[in-house]
């Protein structure tokens, strides 16, 4: 009598069914790795937007008549950098970038050499987050929407929900849209 053949994997040569759970372990180890992946480019891209911005609005404070050296700086550098890397750096994106440092000044925390011979970098227990802080939770485009939220408290509240609540950047502009902040506060009353 011919021995039963254990049923193929994906690729047709792995067996899936022995050991028994071997694939749905790889499965969890793949996309862990993958939500991993994708939490860090976005943190990268967070932070040098952010950087940019910086960069701008010190670039900014060093013209004499900024209202005119801002719109030229920014078609400047629009072009340069579109012609370098293509899209993704036009005059809106570049104002986003300013407005995003203007409105999260304390986004990252920029270390002093004191406080890295100090040890503090070193082995401490990282800081708990707090709104206006980076968290990989959100994205370039979940930023880019608190932007619109001109309030600060406002803006935590949505912040503190579309964290906690793993909202997708779409989630977080419904809510701010459908004024769930405001409704809350009245309902409160």
């Amino acid at each position: 009598m011919a021995a039963k053949k254990p049923a193929q994997g994906v690729s047709g040569s792995v067996p899936v069914d022995e050991p028994s759970g071997l694939l749905a372990a790889i499965r969890g180890i793949w996309e862990s790795a993958r939500s991993q992946a994708a939490r860090s480019v976005n943190s990268a891209l967070v932070q040098a937007n952010w950087l940019i911005g910086k960069q701008i609005v010190e670039a900014e404070q060093g013209g004499k008549s900024r209202a005119a050296y801002s719109r030229r700086l920014l078609k400047t550098l629009s072009e340069a950098l579109e012609k370098d890397y293509g899209n993704g750096f036009s005059v809106s994106a570049l104002q986003y970038m300013r407005a995003f440092y203007l409105g999260y000044p304390g986004l990252l925390k920029i270390q002093h050499a004191v406080r890295v011979e100090s040890g503090e970098a070193f082995g401490a227990q990282p800081e708990p987050w707090t709104p206006g802080s980076l968290h990989t939770g959100l994205s370039w485009t979940h930023y880019r929407t608190l932007l619109k939220v001109d309030r600060r408290e406002a803006r935590d509240f949505y912040e503190i929900e579309a964290v906690r609540n793993g909202w997708s950047a779409r989630q977080l502009e419904r809510q701010i849209n459908t004024f769930l902040f405001d409704r809350l506060l009245k309902s409160r009353d």
